[in-house]
């Protein structure tokens, strides 16, 4: 889903003008390849950090048998009921539905609108 608001994003930011000049380019690819995978890295791994805090590893120092001594558990952060409705269900709603939809719409009528108003016409072949 970011890759497609960024691409959105992109194509609304140069309005179809020098976009098509470096297409060519080897290191314009390369530089705009990691100026959309860079972003998108860092917020895919900063908004799931709570998701590390959820669970642990314990052991079972108890059992005989040694493959049973490692077991995962909940932990008390993810059992948390304001952790699970804003964090769980409101936070990812909001971040990864609504959001995201909203810039999608935004970006593409912006887009049409540009293109219409220069009377470019594309077509899929």
């Amino acid at each position: 889903m970011s890759f497609l608001i960024l691409s959105n994003l992109n194509l609304y930011i140069v309005k179809l003008s020098s976009f098509f000049q470096s297409m060519n380019d080897s290191k314009a690819s390369l530089r705009r390849l990691l100026k959309y995978l860079i972003p998108v890295v860092i917020f895919s791994v900063a908004f799931n950090i709570p998701k590390f805090f959820e669970s642990e590893y314990k052991y079972d120092r108890n059992s005989t048998d040694p493959e049973a001594e490692l077991y995962l558990e909940v932990t008390d952060f993810r059992k948390n009921p304001n952790y699970a409705i804003y964090c769980n269900n409101w936070t990812r709603l909001m971040v990864l539905g609504i959001i995201p939809f909203c810039l999608l719409v935004y970006f593409n009528s912006k887009i049409y609108k540009d293109i219409k108003v220069r009377g470019i016409a594309f077509y899929i072949t």
